[in-house]
């Protein structure tokens, strides 16, 4: 088998036109670059150098097929420098891609960690996705995001860090509360329209596995992905609506009204999670570490 080591001796006896100056500049024994490039020649089987002239000491000439093996060897190794420098850049974060999967609810929540991964490492592409969150599980499992926010319970096939954790709300009106009224059951919601953040978010699967759980199914009478417009439609009474406590703080109006969703108390809680047991690439660990510091 031809070896790097062979390859090198020969392009650097022809660029130098001597075997004394090319083991000076590999820093090798002349006998030993010698040796090297006569087992490359028993190895083709072909003479590279004219015998002729290293017996007269004249300048070294390649054969004919000397040329063609040095042409190719020349770049075999200039691929094996773009190769080295690849991975050099790898490692050192000024290449590659970062694959971020995002919930519907918590891209805002990532917005900082971006702009400062983006800061220290621009030269990495940032590919972006938003879906909800089962599609964000199996992408991650088949290796098609290298991360992404989940809600908790989290299964055991992902390693995460935690993000948050905002209890529910229940966001309406206030003209369609009485005065006094402090806090919410989900069951007391079995006859309310709801207008739900999109159907592919965990969140929204949550409220609607729990109403189940209560007994009735919930009368869903929209849904939006667009929570400016949720809250529009919300806020001219068409219906209520369930929302972390980090949006209601956010958005509310004058006209609208956010109270503690209870019985049960239902929590948002986000997670930015990998799969486990995998090896990381250097800009998915610098990503987690930004994402770490944030959100310590």
């Amino acid at each position: 088998m031809i070896t790097l080591k062979q390859l090198q001796s020969f392009v650097k006896v022809q660029e130098t036109g001597s075997f004394t100056v090319a083991a000076e500049e590999l820093c090798l024994t002349q006998p030993t670059i010698t040796k090297t490039v006569s087992n490359l020649e028993e190895l083709l089987g072909v003479s590279l150098f004219a015998k002729q002239d290293l017996q007269r000491k004249r300048g070294i000439q390649l054969t004919d097929i000397g040329k063609i093996v040095y042409d190719q060897a020349v770049s075999v190794l200039q691929q094996i420098g773009h190769m080295e420098q690849s991975v050099k850049d790898y490692q050192q974060l000024s290449l590659g891609t970062l694959r971020l999967g995002i919930s519907p609810l918590g891209g805002e929540l990532l917005a900082l960690a971006l702009a400062e991964f983006y800061q220290y490492f621009p030269q990495v592409n940032l590919s972006l996705v938003e879906q909800g969150g089962e599609w964000l599980k199996d992408a991650l499992l088949n290796n098609d995001l290298d991360v992404a926010t989940l809600m908790q319970p989290v299964s055991n096939d992902f390693a995460y860090i935690e993000l948050c954790n905002y209890p529910a709300m229940v966001v309406m009106n206030k003209n369609q509360i009485g005065k006094h009224t402090q806090k919410i059951s989900l069951k007391s919601l079995q006859q309310a329209p709801f207008i739900l953040f999109t159907a592919n978010s965990l969140f929204a699967s949550m409220i609607i596995d729990n109403c189940r759980n209560l007994g009735f199914e919930p009368n869903i009478i929209c849904k939006t992905s667009q929570i400016d417009l949720l809250l529009t439609m919300v806020n001219q009474g068409m219906g209520i609506t369930l929302l972390p406590l980090y949006y209601t703080n956010k958005f509310l109006s004058d006209q609208l009204v956010a109270l503690p969703l209870v019985e049960p108390q239902l929590d948002w809680q986000m997670v930015m999670a990998w799969r486990k047991n995998r090896q990381l690439a250097p800009s998915i660990r610098a990503s987690v570490k930004i994402i770490k510091k944030q959100f310590t």
